[in-house]
């Protein structure tokens, strides 16, 4: 039987399977439970700085899947040219406003798709407007 742990947030008694080992540390677990980290990392993504991380950890991850080169910029370059758009602010809190459903999520889009991720190819836009966009394109496909 393993031992219990508690948790931080929660205060409860869990075994140590309920809890995530810390990435990078040999037999070290976080310090809360694995609820309580999930909770933690939603909550972290619905700020702008998560939402951030998401979205440039998203276009990385897209650029290597279709075979092209990774953003041209930074994701301290990107922040620079996200948070200086207004439009971005206004998409954020709508998105909260209306409890961060999915379809209205801000969402960067290329103009250009046979073209990798580069300030000049990029464009805000809704999750639901990209999602549009995508199937209105490839409609004739």
């Amino acid at each position: 039987m393993l031992p219990n742990k508690r948790c931080n947030i929660c205060l409860m008694l869990f075994p140590l399977d309920n809890f995530y080992k810390r990435s990078g540390r040999i037999n070290q677990i976080k310090a809360y439970c694995k609820e309580c980290d999930r909770a933690k990392t939603r909550q972290y993504m619905t700020t702008k700085k998560g939402l951030l991380s998401v979205m440039y950890s998203h276009q990385k991850k897209s650029s290597k899947k279709r075979g092209m080169q990774k953003p041209s910029y930074s994701k301290e370059e990107f922040k620079e040219w996200l948070f200086s758009q207004s439009d971005f602010h206004k998409m954020y809190d709508n998105w909260k406003r209306l409890d961060y459903q999915k379809e209205y999520i801000p969402s960067v889009d290329r103009k250009d798709d046979l073209v990798s991720y580069t300030i000049a190819n990029i464009q805000l836009m809704t999750w639901k407007e990209n999602r549009e966009k995508y199937f209105n394109r490839n409609k004739g496909a």
